[in-house]
Parts: structure tokens; C-alpha cells; sequence
């Protein structure tokens, strides 16, 4: 969803992250993270993300873009492609909050 900041309203943007494939425990360095200075990145990056999306006038979100990276191509709207970070991310939440309850 980062990527959707460099479109220049002239073309059609184009997501290359990889990341919905990945299994984080081989395929990234998180479990070597110190889980603290990530969180506080990972909650920045989204307050940018979200003062990015908020003020979108209602026909930027059915924009679209190719996403590419993670299997074959998709089209997707800023929308449909919101939705899907915030269930995935949901899903990385409930783990955290697994691990801290112990």
C-alpha cells in the first residue's frame, strides 16, 4: 500500500511488495527484531499511511492498480487493496496479542 504515495495521477501505480506470500518466520529477520523499535516503525508507517488515505476524495478509492509480487498480477482498488492489508494485519495483531498474554 506504500507504493500507492508515488503515483503521479498520470499513470496506473503499480504495488510490487511481495509480502503476502511470505512466511515471517523464514522469510524475514522479525523473530531477531527487538519487538519494541519494530512496533513503534510499524505503528508510524501506518499513522503515514492512514493521514495519506483519510483525506482521499471518494473516486480515489476505486482507483485502481496492478499489484504484483506475490503469485500472478491483480488489479485492485485502493480500497479492496485497504480491506485486505487491514484483515491481514488483523491477523498479525491477534498473534502479538497471543504472545504478550503468554
Amino acid at each position: 500500500m506504500g507504493q500507492i504515495h508515488r503515483d503521479d495521477h498520470h499513470r496506473r501505480p503499480s504495488d510490487d511488495s511481495s509480502d503476502e506470500s511470505h512466511d515471517l518466520d523464514q522469510s524475514t529477520n522479525y523473530p531477531e527484531l527487538e519487538f519494541a523499535p519494530s512496533f513503534r516503525a510499524f505503528a508510524k508507517q501506518r499513522a503515514e499511511l492512514l493521514a495519506f488515505l483519510r483525506p482521499l476524495p471518494k473516486a480515489a478509492w476505486s482507483r485502481s492498480a496492478m499489484v504484483t509480487g506475490a503469485g500472478r498480477p491483480r488489479d485492485r482498488t485502493v480500497l479492496e487493496y485497504a480491506r485486505w492489508l487491514a484483515n491481514h494485519e488483523r491477523t498479525h495483531v491477534k498473534q502479538i496479542a497471543r504472545i504478550v498474554s503468554g
